[in-house]
């Protein structure tokens, strides 16, 4: 079973804290299990382990063995939680050279997790040529990342298999009643699984997030949930004999003394993946309010090579925590060489295991002489028993230090605030709020409106009306640095109405001065001239939608979300409030 322990503890905590803690750890421990703690809504991975949908595990069983039958390779489509985990468990489990190897399951390729284009593309040019399915995890079915590559692999398959064959090949895990992509799943007729309501993304390596992609490598995955159900009832104990409770006061008690850092380390690369999991665990889940240490990860032995240096002798703000998996599934001894040109005769019959374990003795002593502490996590295997009671032991730990910290374990404002920014980048309002009216006597149709749409930091504020003597600024943009304003119509528009002019190549039309736009800052005022334009190019871009097939000026999403803009706008003045996006 799983143990924790402190190299050369009392160097660095000389002073018992085991007792001072205990009625907080009690009121943590308290709280996860009641789910009455702050973020408690998000507690349902507590008791998984035991509670969770035996049917939809049994589906879920099934969807991956018609995968293994009718797929070279699925292609798994998310973004943190819904895709660390799942990489993590099958780098562990079945090797980081998993795609590579002779075997009987499908490749298994993640994307979604960036937004680079070549990426994208290796991926698609792998799958092209081969017999395919996709998994899209996604609880809403928005965010930028999975959706956008979900667009590229959806086309594929439906080119290469045609709409109907298709949507056979397509499973989406996403929420069980609402959302975009739920919403298109059952109009489809794809088959779905559940992100369950009360589990975020970062706890949801056990449910069908991480468990369909999973059981497509061949994982028992039966024995991963029943190591985990071990661990939990190690937990629910609610004492020091927990291993979970043991690491989280450790890793309080360290913070409390002035350590910044925790690095995660393993001697086996085939646990980089669960390392990645862990930092979106316990950063998003600790690194709040000023608060939570930070979370870092080492590959020994090789980054002994490259940052062993400033762990043994830079700022003393860190400590390691070191997985140790136990002994490999394959044993190799080193053999003799007759010449001995290296000098490491003295090694030949020694296992790799030996040779692994006495570097990891070394090193914890050198960096513990050196005054970084070592925290050591004994798995005692390598199999998916153990890999479950792990993945419990991390999650239930990172609850206790969340609440240690008086933080909530289990929501990321700040991930939200950059998802806000870039959606106002990518010109994506998060609130929609409007006044409409008929101003004229006997309007059938309203003829006056102020559009106000809210961006991170930002509200833009779109006005039209019939009656307006007197024209106001055409744009007019306000900021902390300075104003720009400019009057006037378009000089395309004014020529067409009023002049009789034709649209000529090339550009035309341009401006007078008197009605350029102009900046005031700092440095006083200046005009800038206005950018001539050409009205022939949107009825080229026309003809050769129409006729070569090219993508269209505006695309049919960006009408839609014009139409959804437009929609808010008649449900905010009806209402009187604003509509969230």
């Amino acid at each position: 079973m799983l143990d924790v322990q402190l190299f050369d503890l009392h160097t660095f905590l000389p002073k018992p804290y085991e007792e001072a803690l205990l009625p907080r750890l009690k009121k943590a421990h308290e709280k996860l299990q009641t789910g009455t703690g702050l973020g408690g809504e998000f507690t349902g991975w507590v008791h998984l382990p035991q509670a969770y949908d035996r049917e939809e595990f049994a589906r879920i069983q099934a969807a991956a063995k018609k995968i293994q039958s009718d797929s070279q390779a699925l292609v798994v489509i998310g973004i943190g939680g819904s895709y660390l985990g799942a990489r993590g468990v099958i780098d562990c489990l079945c090797s980081p050279n998993y795609n590579l190897k002779k075997k009987e399951t499908p490749n298994v390729y993640f994307v979604g997790n960036g937004l680079s284009g070549d990426a994208l593309s290796e991926v698609l040019d792998l799958v092209r040529d081969v017999d395919f399915s996709v998994n899209i995890i996604s609880k809403s079915g928005t965010t930028t990342e999975p959706a956008v590559a979900f667009r590229f692999f959806r086309e594929l398959l439906e080119e290469k298999y045609g709409k109907e064959e298709a949507g056979k090949r397509i499973y989406a895990t996403t929420d069980k009643a609402r959302g975009a992509l739920k919403s298109l799943a059952d109009a489809e007729g794809w088959e779905t699984f559940v992100v369950p309501d009360d589990i975020g993304g970062r706890y949801s390596v056990l449910t069908a997030v991480g468990l369909l992609p999973i059981a497509v490598t061949g994982v028992d995955v039966e024995a991963l949930m029943e190591g985990a159900a071990e661990m939990m009832n190690v937990c629910a104990d609610g004492s020091y004999d927990s291993p979970a409770w043991q690491y989280a006061a450790l890793r309080y008690e360290l913070y409390r003394a002035g350590y910044a850092i925790e690095i995660l380390g393993c001697y086996d690369p085939a646990f980089r993946f669960m390392t990645e999991w862990w930092k979106q665990l316990y950063g998003e889940s600790e690194g709040k309010d000023g608060k939570g240490l930070f979370p870092a990860s080492v590959e020994f032995t090789a980054d002994l090579h490259s940052m062993g240096q400033y762990i043994q002798e830079g700022r003393r703000i860190l400590f390691e925590t070191i997985v140790r998996l136990g002994a490999s599934d394959r044993q190799l001894a080193v053999p003799r060489d007759e010449t001995d040109g290296d000098g490491l005769n003295f090694l030949a019959g020694a296992s790799m295991d030996h040779i692994r374990d006495r570097a990891t003795e070394g090193t914890l002593l050198a960096h513990s002489q050196g005054g970084v502490p070592n925290v050591i996590v004994n798995v005692g295997g390598k199999g998916p028993r153990e890999l479950g009671r792990l993945i419990y032991f991390f999650e239930y730990a990172c609850g206790l230090s969340g609440y240690l910290l008086d933080v909530n374990p289990f929501d990321q404002p700040g991930v939200e605030d950059y998802k806000q920014n870039m959606f106002a980048l990518l010109g994506k309002p998060e609130g929609v709020w409007a006044t409409l009216d008929r101003q004229r006597g006997g309007s059938r149709i309203d003829d006056y409106s102020l559009i106000v749409l809210e961006y991170p930091g930002i509200r833009a504020q779109l006005r039209a009306g019939m009656l307006v003597r007197e024209p106001g600024p055409r744009f007019a943009v306000y900021g902390t640095d300075g104003a720009y304003v400019k009057y006037g119509l378009d000089p395309q528009e004014d020529a067409l109405r009023h002049r009789g002019a034709k649209p000529a190549p090339g550009d035309w039309c341009t401006e007078d001065p008197s009605k350029w736009g102009v900046l005031h800052d700092e440095h006083g005022r200046r005009a800038y001239p206005t950018v001539t334009g050409n009205y022939m190019r949107f009825y080229d871009r026309v003809r050769d939608t129409l006729r070569e097939g090219k993508a269209p000026a505006v695309t049919h999403e960006q009408m839609l979300w014009d139409m959804q803009i437009l929609e808010a706008a008649f449900e905010s003045d009806r209402t009187g409030s604003t509509i969230r996006l």
